[in-house]
């Protein structure tokens, strides 16, 4: 009987160029190969910041819908208790999205420190992480404070500019 080898490739370590410490990079770079490398790291980087950025926008539209939800429908414990759970889930996935574009940052900054996609790519603050709120609430409002219209993310989010449909995807 042969044993069969199993890998889990979210732990297999992929050795890209912006893992390398500088002077390693630099060595790295001296060959034709290294450069298509960085620039195909470069490119993967830029399209997973803005997907990262999509995703926590669209979680922040989900936590704004589902937040209205329980609100204006649920009553009852039992109710509340899994509106409230499915909110810590939204919250947990946004940070998981946040982490992910804070690490294609920095990649990328290693790869291209003085690039263009700084003007466009921000570092995310805790205040891009929250649902925004209205001119009428406070900062200091509960949770179950009336939210009014549209759901809307933060302007500080909406960086990668106009996109026609299908572009980016």
């Amino acid at each position: 009987p042969s044993a069969e080898l199993v890998l889990d490739e979210s732990t297999i370590k992929i050795w890209l160029p912006s893992s390398l410490r500088s002077i390693d990079r630099g060595q790295f770079l001296a060959g034709q190969t290294g450069l298509l490398l960085v620039t195909a790291e470069r490119y993967m980087r830029h399209a997973q910041l803005e997907d990262s950025l999509d995703c926590v926008k669209r979680l922040l539209r989900n936590k704004y819908s589902t937040r209205e939800f329980k609100r204006r429908n649920l009553a009852g414990q039992r109710s509340n208790t899994r509106a409230r759970s499915a909110l810590s889930q939204i919250d947990k996935k946004i940070k998981e999205q946040a982490d992910r574009y804070e690490r294609a940052c920095k990649a990328l900054h290693c790869l291209d420190p003085d690039g263009s996609w700084q003007s466009t790519f921000l570092p995310l603050t805790t205040s891009d992480l929250r649902m925004p709120l209205s001119n009428n609430q406070t900062e200091d409002a509960g949770s179950d404070s009336d939210l009014e219209g549209e759901a809307m993310v933060p302007q500080s989010l909406d960086r990668g500019g106009k996109r026609k449909l299908g572009e980016g995807h």
